[in-house]
């Protein structure tokens, strides 16, 4: 880490010096989950800027788009920024994005061959996800998925492009891949054979994330939302973090039920 801090320019894939130089490459892991969610939201934007390269991103695209999201119930809107004028839509939650990847139904944005296309890339994407979360997954044959499956990511067009009768559109652009796909492509399969023993799920931070949209959740519903509750001169995350506590012990500590006294009237 030391060498690669001090002459990144001389290693292939550095453009800029490591952020946390302190802690030793081979103790560097990712977390399965946001390989998951960083690039289903990929996945995801190209599909939306393809649509919009094509001038086709209006009120009926997304009228259809948000009742396919309700057909799999899954909360989702589009809504016009009134400062920017941009289309923005809802942030999924991990879950949602999971069913968004297997059953969306592309025929209902693409041509047939198209949807296709889209939807074998989408559908091996989610079969390496969960080679990586299998311990029994064999590294090997990991890689060779995982590199067949950037080759579909990156599936050049074919014929001349003023020509519908040749012209064969392929997929995305090598400056499509972020940094998630790089890692998986290229190092998950490394990874799971490092930690075998475990498993990739055994480093997943999906109990941190549930804690943190646990948290966020009680931020929004049983705080003020500005600051805290202003006479008691507490802040939100202290309101937070109070509410857990009282929660942790209340659930492990249970109190007898009080005799309630019974009025009668007669």
């Amino acid at each position: 880490m030391e060498q690669i801090a001090t002459r990144y320019e001389d290693v292939n894939g550095h453009i800029h010096p490591p952020l946390i130089d302190m802690i030793a490459i081979n103790h560097i892991i990712f977390d399965e989950l946001h390989v998951f969610l960083r690039i289903t939201d990929r996945l995801w934007e190209l599909v939306l800027a393809e649509i919009k390269e094509r001038d086709l991103f209006n009120n009926l695209t997304r009228e259809v788009i948000m009742k396919e999201m309700q057909q799999l119930k899954v909360s989702f809107c589009f809504w016009e920024n009134k400062e920017s004028h941009n289309w923005e839509y809802t942030s999924l939650m991990g879950d949602d994005k999971e069913k968004v990847l297997r059953f969306f139904n592309l025929k209902l944005l693409f041509r047939p061959s198209r949807a296709q296309l889209i939807r074998n890339l989408w559908d091996q994407f989610y079969q390496i996800y969960c080679a990586i979360r299998d311990n029994t997954t064999d590294p090997g044959q990991l890689k060779i998925q995982a590199i067949d499956w950037l080759s579909l990511f990156l599936t050049p067009s074919q014929g001349d492009p003023n020509d519908p009768r040749t012209f064969i559109q392929g997929l995305y652009l090598p400056s499509h891949v972020t940094p998630y796909i790089h890692a998986l492509v290229y190092h998950g399969w490394e990874l799971l054979e490092k930690h075998k023993r475990w498993g990739l799920k055994a480093f997943s931070c999906s109990a941190v994330e549930k804690k943190n949209h646990n948290q966020v959740s009680t931020f929004f519903r049983k705080t003020l939302k500005n600051g805290g509750n202003p006479l008691k001169r507490k802040s939100a995350i202290q309101e937070i973090i109070e509410y857990e506590n009282r929660t942790l012990y209340f659930t492990y500590n249970p109190l007898p039920e009080s005799k309630k006294i019974k009025k009668l009237r007669i």
